[in-house]
């Protein structure tokens, strides 16, 4: 059984998605109900959880806040936002904090479903990793072309995978964005792969679908497959998705591509530009690296070494996987697998070391900033005091000695 715990401040808010758990959640038993925010974060520091269910508006601690203090504290811990407004904005925070699910107060039954299968199989994924078959490396092999045949390919689409391969449906999607470099230099305060990361996380929202991929990344262009079943036909339409876009991050966001393909055209290459030639090599060098145990420990072990002689400049994830010449989600989940930590939390981890090296020896936060490969000041602040307790200024100020001149004292 899974675990969850649920936060609103309305009690009947809370009694109906308890409700909605036991009728319809078969894997999740609830081990903790709160009416604010306080008293869940405080459950959560002496208890595990496997999902939290969480009112965005309350009194005192906000959804938003429980869901970045569960990203910066325990971010295995599934989030799903529930609110009384239909309105997205009311989600953007949250998405930076890895809250990609959202419900409304007025629970629709099948959304309901679809979310905790969503949940289930990803939570699942997760603990028992070695036995599911990743649905990402599924749709690697078959934008590549690796599949035998056409009856291997939808045998290991059903073991990753609950849609039936009858009502499987593609979708994809480019984005492009104009002027971006501009935006994410003047007014964006994360880094670049955080805005990558939270485009995805606004597509996952917008519209119901079994899976999200990046596919290929040029630039400010992103081109998306996403996975949906036909009995519940995705509807683009419905939402003005360059709209949604633009409110939430970026005003010059443009929809370039909008078009379905079924499992069996990408199996037969009916569409064999959606891959490009680079990407599939990357694709197909990440597999023979992976058949290899000495040149993957190698690989990451490269890659460790990259980022410490570099992050100094800023570099991103999709920036060692050009130099490496193997695809994000290998990358990704190798460097995890091995390590210990996301590539993300590593870079951070150094960055923040160094930080609290500087400084000690007093230098100014904007070149503080500048000398570890980060271009918001803002961000830096966050990071610096999450990662030290402090912000920089008490921090400097911890390590000033006692005045040898000042009165009082022990005599």
């Amino acid at each position: 059984m899974f675990r969850a715990v649920i936060i609103d401040d309305e009690k009947i808010a809370r009694r109906t998605l308890e409700k909605y758990l036991n009728d319809y959640a078969e894997g999740f038993e609830i081990t903790a109900s709160f009416s604010n925010g306080e008293g869940a974060i405080e459950y959560l520091k002496e208890n595990d959880a496997d999902v939290v269910f969480t009112d965005i508006k309350m009194p005192g601690m906000s959804g938003i806040e429980v869901a970045k203090w569960i990203y910066e504290n325990k971010s295995h811990i599934k989030v799903v936002m529930v609110s009384g407004y239909s309105d997205f904005q009311y989600a953007q925070e949250a998405m930076k904090y890895k809250a990609v699910y959202y419900l409304l107060k007025v629970i629709d039954i099948s959304e309901f479903k679809e979310v905790i299968g969503r949940l289930e199989k990803e939570i699942r994924k997760e603990k028992y990793a070695s036995n599911y078959v990743d649905t990402e490396t599924f749709f690697c092999n078959l934008l590549c072309g690796l599949f035998k045949t056409e009856e291997n390919m939808y045998e290991e689409f059903a073991r990753c995978c609950s849609v039936p391969k009858e009502s499987a449906m593609c979708r994809i999607i480019t984005v492009k964005f104009d002027e971006s470099e501009q935006f994410l230099t003047e007014k964006w305060h994360y880094d670049k792969d955080m805005f990558r990361n939270v485009v995805s996380n606004i597509i996952k929202i917008a519209h119901k679908q079994c899976f999200t991929m990046l596919i290929n990344q040029n630039e400010y262009e992103y081109r998306y497959i996403l996975l949906f079943s036909k009995d519940e036909e995705l509807d683009f339409e419905a939402v003005d998705f360059e709209e949604l876009i633009g409110e939430m991050i970026s005003e010059h966001v443009r929809l370039t591509e909008n078009k379905d393909v079924t499992l069996d055209d990408l199996y037969h290459q009916r569409h064999n530009n959606i891959l490009d030639e680079d990407e599939r090599n990357k694709i197909i060098n990440s597999q023979s690296i992976d058949e290899n145990y000495e040149l993957k420990n190698s690989l990451i072990a490269n890659v460790v070494a990259y980022i410490n002689d570099n992050y100094d400049i800023g570099i991103t994830v999709n920036d060692i996987t050009v130099k490496f010449h193997v695809s994000r989600s290998y990358l990704t989940r190798q460097f995890k697998e091995i390590t210990g930590k996301t590539i993300t939390e590593y870079m951070i981890d150094i960055r923040m070391k160094k930080a609290v090296e500087l400084a000690a020896e007093n230098i100014s936060t904007e070149n503080i900033c500048k000398m570890i490969g980060y271009i918001d000041v803002r961000n830096f602040r966050r990071l610096f005091q999450r990662y030290t307790g402090k912000t920089i200024q008490e921090y400097k100020n911890s390590l000033k000695k006692p005045d040898s001149t000042s009165k009082g004292g022990i005599t």
